[in-house]
Parts: structure tokens; C-alpha cells; sequence
């Protein structure tokens, strides 16, 4: 199939558009040649294009753009006549070329400008894609259109060219697609930042959980439980303190889903929540857990999670895990639904409450932002270490100023149009639900409301207050005949524990995780060897002066090069390479998002560095398998 021209994807682009906007409008647009013999473009008075040299411009702010790692995206917004798409692709050849290009009466016209633009028009163009932007399109459509275009490149650092045509909707626009590009950005620097800290710890508690797939439930088996109940969502944010003294009286009409750092402030309060979230692998997270009784609450996990966290829970259910880990194990066992993941466990307890089929969420406690400059809820375990931790020169008001500031603060508003500070952190998650409430508040009886109005502001629901959340009717003897169904079906479907400590009874499909370990064991064993072998063929390539003992077009080097290819194609064959990979998250990114290697021997050294960031990734592998064999959690 020939690739498409620039011309070709225009022309398709604008005939997809409703016909009243293909409709020739009057605009001010004039096509006037340039001093070099080439065509430029004027637009409301202003150059789209150099009147001198349109070719050179476009060259130097191309260049500018400077090295961009392989294969990583190259966003271009506009197109001008298309200098700076031709610019773009002959400078980057090889990398990914997505095009935003807001729509103007003047594409419609480029076809007539054919033969004076051959060289623009007329050429194929590989690996591109081409999105015109209708005019009537709203800044959180725009907004959508960006993350969905590219969703596939959300791993990877995304580099953004503005053409000059890039003005025609104004600066609100303009700031519309820049915020979401920020947003993917910080969104990646945070999810690699955590996959750093976090890794290892995530391999080891799945490790121990493993036996938990045998006797807890299924999220599968809680879809549309709760139709047509309202539920009330509970973070532990410092607004929860306020309504503190009602939660007892809204808990008869409302489906009560906390958070786990919500759960000591509700047992506080006399409140027992029907379902609380618990989703982080960390040990002091599971201190929340301390002296609470769950004999009568649903406890939704994920298979990672601290073991600590799980071990008691008498009624727990599994989503499905996002990690590789915990997939690899699920695709075998089956049924386990994956939940949304925001970064917070409020993003998971969200999509959980759509999953059961909650008619309303009412969201309370979730501040994303520091009301009146608190931190937390008053009395929470993480205000309790500040306090244990305090010393005379680092005391607790010291600690909550370096909470509150170290994240990038910044002033936005709450749902009552009043500043708020918050920080970069809560960006992310506040994005994850504006595009969330966005999505539900379109589904036909569904609704999304919040008690109180200190919180950030993250889209146009109604706020409520007490008194009128006590308009709704009673309805806890209902929930409670649901949540003794749920439990029962969960009892009846659980695998019994052997109890010499091993995984399952080998009559039970429990028994698939033990058979998927000793993959993951064999697999790890044998990229242990294969990278052992790579590295010790490297060595001879990098002895010596800047490698001048071993030159690239040496027959030796040729030989070591295609042995260290044949690697690579046994090590990418192998099952299970995800996992590992994840435990060498900061070797990959660098080796992903770093422009093209300068000299040979910095190519050798980047490839020695994947390869012994592969062998120590296996070889902790295999220490950690070893020592969950034939434990419990």
C-alpha cells in the first residue's frame, strides 16, 4: 500500500467534516510567492511562512528541536502549507509523526496550489497520522482528542512542534492542548518514579499473596450488585472531619465505600463502611488497619498489597492486578476485572462503585488540595507519625510546611469558586476524574454529587449538603440483605487452604499460580545465562583506548555483534520478561527516552548496562521466589 501524501490526508481529513463546516467562509487568506520562487501563506494579516525563504526558516526551528530519542513521538500542531511536516519527517525519519491541525478555509484551496507545491504536497509520507480539529470543538474535546491520539506514547517523552498556523483558535486553544501535554508528561514522570520506588516491593507481596487466590473473591462476581443503590464515596481528605458527626445518619441510605485511610475516622464516628479499598503495598499504610474490626466489611484488594493488610480479612474480594506480575497469574485464572487506576486509591474506589452499579456517587473527603492548609484528616495515622516523629529541630509544623510544599504547589479553586492550594501531585488525580465525572455524568440516570464545596473543583456537579442527603430514603435493611448474598456467594466459591502451607488443593484452579511461578523461575534462570554470556562478550568490545582495539567494521566486532543479536531475539522470546523488566524500570527509561548513542562504544556501553540491569533484575527474581516458596501470607 503507497503511503499518503500530505495533500491526500487533508483532502480525506476535510471531507469527514459535517458539510456546513466544509463550507467556503470568509476569511482573510492570500497565497503569495516568496523571494526564493516558493509560495507562502498570509492568514488575517499575519505570515504563516518566511516571505523570503520559507524553506531555510523552517530548517533552523526544526533543528532547534535538537536530538529526539528513537522512535518517540513527535507531535506537530498545524500545518501551515506543510514546510514544517516536510522539515520534520526528513530530520526524524524514523520517529512516530502525529499532526494536529485546526481547521481553516485555506486547506481547501491547497489542492489548487499543487504544481507550486509539489515538493510539499506530493510527497509520501510514512509513519504519520493526520487529525483536523473542527472549529466548534470545545476546549475539553480538544482535550480528549490529545490524550487519545496519543495513548499509545503515554511511556514515552513526547516532543511538541508549534507551526505558526497554530493560532487561528486563540490562546485558550493553544492552552488547552500545552495543559494536556503537561499533564501526560507528569503523569509518566510520576507512574516511572513509582514503578522505581515501588517495584520490588509490588514482586514480593504477590509472591507471598499467592495463596489468597484461592479463598478470596472475585471483583467479577460484584458487577451490578448494587444497581439503583446510591453510594457515598470516603476519602480521608481534612474535610471529611466536618461531616464526621452525620456519616452515621447518611450510612442507612447510602452505600458506604472508604478508602482504607478513611477507616479509623469512621470507626471514630461509630460507622462501620460496607466495602473499604485497600490497594497499597507499603507496611505503614496497613497501620490504618490497626484495631479495626472487618468481620462485617467487604475488603476490595489487589494482589500486590501489603500481606499484612490482607491476612485477617475474613470477606476479600481481588480485582485484577495492572502489574505483570499479578497478570500473568489472572489471564490463567480468569475473572478478575481490572479497576481504574488514577495513582490514588480514591480512583480505585470510584471505579468500583461504577462497577457494582451505584445509581449516584456522592463524594465526600476528596479534597485533592489542602483546605484551611491541612494535610490530612485531624487525627489521622499520618498526622500521628509526624507528631512520633517530631524532634526539636524538625518538629511536626515543620514536616506538615514541607508536605504542603513539596509537591509544586499552586493556588486553584474549589467547588465554590474560592482559592485552594494544591499541588502537581493532586493534578494528576484531579485529571483522572474530571475525565471520569465527565464520562458517567452523560449516562442516563446516573449521578455525581459531593458533600461539602471546600474541595478542588473538578467538574460542574452539584454540591450538597446534609440535609439534603437525608432526603433520600432508608434503605439499609436492603444493602444489608445484598452484602450477606455477596458474602455467602463469595464462602461457597472459595478454595479450601491446604493445610501443610502449600499453594492449593491440586483438585482446585488454584493450583495454576504455583505452575506460573515455576515458569517465571525457568524463564528468570535462563535470562540469567543469556545476559551473563552477552555481557561477557562485551567486555573484549570495550577494552581498550574509547574501543579503537575493537573497531566496528572488525570482522571480531561483526562476529560479537551478531551473537549479541541472537540474545536479544532468545531474551525478548522468553514469557515472562515483563516481570523483570519492571524491577529495571530506571535502565529501561534511560535506554527508551535517550537520543541516538554518539560513537559505537557509547552504544556498547548502553547495551552492557541493559544487559547487567536485566541479570540483576533475574537474579533478585529468583532470590524472592525462593524465599516465598511454602509460605503464607
Amino acid at each position: 500500500m503507497n503511503s499518503p501524501t500530505l495533500l491526500q490526508l487533508v483532502e480525506t481529513a476535510v471531507e469527514n467534516l459535517p458539510a456546513r463546516t466544509r463550507e467556503p467562509q470568509a476569511d482573510d487568506y492570500q497565497f503569495l510567492p516568496t523571494r526564493d520562487g516558493g509560495l507562502s501563506l498570509k492568514v488575517r494579516g499575519r505570515w504563516l511562512h518566511s516571505r523570503r525563504d520559507p524553506w531555510g526558516e523552517t530548517a533552523r526551528r526544526v533543528q532547534a528541536l535538537g536530538p529526539v530519542p528513537p522512535d518517540a513521538p513527535i507531535l506537530c500542531l498545524g500545518i501551515g502549507i506543510g514546510y514544517e511536516v516536510i522539515q520534520l519527517r526528513r530530520t526524524y525519519p524514523e520517529n512516530p509523526l502525529i499532526i494536529l491541525c485546526p481547521y481553516h478555509p485555506y486547506l481547501l484551496a491547497l489542492g489548487t496550489h499543487r504544481a507550486a507545491l509539489a515538493e510539499i504536497l506530493e510527497v509520501p509520507l510514512e509513519n504519520i497520522s493526520f487529525h483536523l480539529i473542527a472549529p466548534d470543538i470545545s476546549q475539553q474535546q480538544l482535550s480528549d482528542l490529545v490524550q487519545t491520539v496519543l495513548s499509545d506514547y503515554t511511556h514515552r517523552v513526547i516532543t511538541h512542534f508549534e507551526t505558526s498556523g497554530f493560532f487561528f483558535y486563540g490562546e485558550s486553544w493553544r492552552a488547552a492542548v500545552l495543559g494536556t501535554l503537561e499533564r501526560i508528561s507528569s503523569r509518566r514522570q510520576v507512574n516511572s518514579a513509582t514503578i522505581k520506588r515501588f517495584a520490588r516491593l509490588w514482586v514480593r507481596n504477590t509472591m507471598l499473596n499467592l495463596p489468597l487466590y484461592g479463598r478470596a473473591g472475585r471483583v467479577e462476581s460484584l458487577q451490578q450488585r448494587f444497581s439503583g443503590i446510591p453510594s457515598l464515596l470516603v476519602a480521608a481528605g481534612p474535610t471529611l472531619e466536618e461531616f464526621l458527626p452525620r456519616l452515621a445518619e447518611l450510612s442507612v441510605r447510602f452505600l458506604i465505600v472508604a478508602v482504607d485511610t478513611a477507616l479509623p475516622a469512621l470507626e471514630r464516628a461509630g460507622v462501620t463502611p460496607d466495602i473499604v479499598i485497600v490497594v497499597d503495598p507499603q507496611y505503614w499504610n496497613t497501620r490504618h488497619l490497626d484495631y479495626s474490626s472487618l468481620d462485617r466489611t467487604l475488603v476490595i484488594s489487589e494482589i500486590s498489597s501489603h500481606p499484612r493488610a490482607l491476612r485477617s480479612c475474613k470477606h476479600l474480594v481481588l480485582t485484577g492486578s495492572l502489574l505483570p506480575l499479578g497478570s500473568s497469574f489472572e489471564q490463567k485464572l480468569e475473572g478478575f476485572t481490572q479497576l481504574g487506576a488514577g495513582g490514588s486509591v480514591a480512583t480505585t474506589a470510584w471505579d468500583l462503585c461504577r462497577h457494582l452499579g451505584c445509581s449516584s456517587i456522592t463524594l465526600l473527603g476528596l479534597d485533592l488540595g489542602f483546605p484551611n492548609m491541612q494535610t490530612h484528616i485531624l487525627g489521622s495515622l499520618s498526622e500521628e507519625l509526624m507528631v512520633q516523629g517530631g524532634t526539636r529541630l524538625n518538629p511536626t509544623e515543620t514536616q506538615s510546611y514541607g508536605f504542603l510544599l513539596g509537591g509544586a504547589p499552586g493556588l486553584v479553586s474549589d467547588h465554590a469558586g474560592r482559592p485552594l492550594l494544591s499541588d502537581k501531585r493532586m493534578d494528576i488525580y484531579a485529571g483522572w476524574f474530571e475525565n471520569r465525572i465527565s464520562e458517567m455524568q452523560n449516562k442516563p440516570g446516573f449521578e455525581v454529587m459531593r458533600l461539602g464545596s471546600r474541595g478542588r473543583f473538578i467538574g460542574k456537579f452539584p454540591s450538597r449538603t446534609v440535609p439534603e442527603l437525608l432526603e433520600y430514603p432508608i434503605i439499609r435493611s436492603s444493602i444489608d440483605e445484598r452484602m450477606q448474598e455477596i458474602k455467602a456467594y463469595l464462602h461457597s466459591h472459595a478454595s479450601p487452604q491446604r493445610k501443610d502451607g502449600a499453594l492449593f488443593d491440586s483438585s482446585t484452579a488454584s493450583d495454576i499460580p504455583r505452575a506460573i511461578m515455576a515458569d517465571i523461575y525457568v524463564n528468570a534462570e535462563g535470562l540469567m545465562a543469556l545476559t551473563r554470556r552477552a555481557i561477557a562478550a562485551l567486555i573484549p568490545l570495550l577494552q581498550g583506548d574509547s574501543g579503537s582495539s575493537t573497531p566496528e567494521h572488525d570482522p571480531r566486532t561483526q562476529e560479537v555483534l551478531a551473537s549479541l543479536e541472537e540474545a536479544d531475539q532468545a531474551i525478548t522470546s522468553l514469557s515472562h520478561t515483563r516481570v523483570v523488566g519492571m524491577l529495571m524500570q530506571e535502565i529501561l527509561e534511560s535506554t527508551v527516552n535517550q537520543p541516538p548513542a554518539r560513537t559505537f562504544r557509547e552504544s556498547l556501553e548502553r547495551s552492557r548496562d541493559l544487559y547487567e540491569g536485566l541479570h540483576d533484575a533475574a537474579q533478585w527474581l529468583l532470590s524472592i521466589i525462593e524465599k516465598s516458596r511454602n509460605q503464607t501470607p
